[in-house]
């Protein structure tokens, strides 16, 4: 890897906090932290999650357009690269 990812916990907005969601599998999933049991489960995660990511926007895309965001944009590299914080000020008009 010829540059380090960084993920950011949340604070303000937990329902897209990506350290709480870990933690939360992670309690759900205690084999997880004895060694037993993978991360997880399953093959091909990056292609499942990919899919489902896709799906997801595709279904909220409306939405997604009336808040002036190009759907064609999103991808994993949305999550990784913090687009959250690029919602995080519509989410917090949108919801108040």
């Amino acid at each position: 890897m010829d540059h380090p990812w960084h993920v950011y916990a949340n604070p303000i907005c937990p329902y897209i906090c990506p350290i709480l969601s870990l933690s939360r599998h992670i309690v759900c999933n205690p084999s997880i932290l004895s060694g037993s049991g993978k991360l997880f489960e399953g093959e091909f995660q990056y292609e499942r999650f990919n899919k489902i990511f896709k799906k997801i926007v595709i279904d909220h895309s409306i939405e997604f357009e009336a808040l002036g965001l190009d759907i064609k944009q999103f991808g994993t590299h949305s999550i990784r690269k913090g687009l959250q914080h690029m919602w995080h000020p519509v989410s917090q008009y949108h919801h108040q």
